[in-house]
């Protein structure tokens, strides 16, 4: 009976995280009208995640780190965090499948998809 209630509250959990980013991402939509192509390793979102690109896809970085630091606000309102959580991952972007990959720390998705992303975020 736990194992319900953990999964209902982890399910909780990642719908706020989603509305939050969803609203965060409509105010903040003028700044993201330039989309930016990042390819191989290269670091961006100013360092808080590495995304590897290496079909050259197009990635709305400004969304991914808006997103990315949305979904940690929630996890930290969630839980009574005093302090920032940063969970250390890294997106690529043009795998086979959609998946968070716990050996590799990786958000892995087959294009951009930023609700796929903050569920990402959030399991992490």
């Amino acid at each position: 009976m736990s194992e319900v209630r953990t999964q209902s509250y982890n399910h909780e959990i990642l719908r706020t995280a989603e509305i939050e980013a969803a609203a965060q991402l409509q105010s903040n939509t003028q700044q993201l009208d330039d989309q930016e192509i990042v390819s191989g390793d290269s670091p961006s979102a100013e360092d808080l995640f590495p995304i590897d690109n290496p079909r050259n896809q197009t990635v709305p970085v400004s969304e991914a780190k808006t997103i990315y630091l949305s979904a940690c606000r929630v996890v930290e309102q969630e839980f009574g965090r005093t302090g920032p959580i940063r969970p250390r991952l890294k997106l690529l972007i043009g795998s086979e499948s959609d998946r968070v990959y716990f050996p590799k720390h990786e958000i892995q998705l087959k294009k951009w998809d930023k609700y796929k992303f903050a569920q990402g975020v959030v399991m992490w």
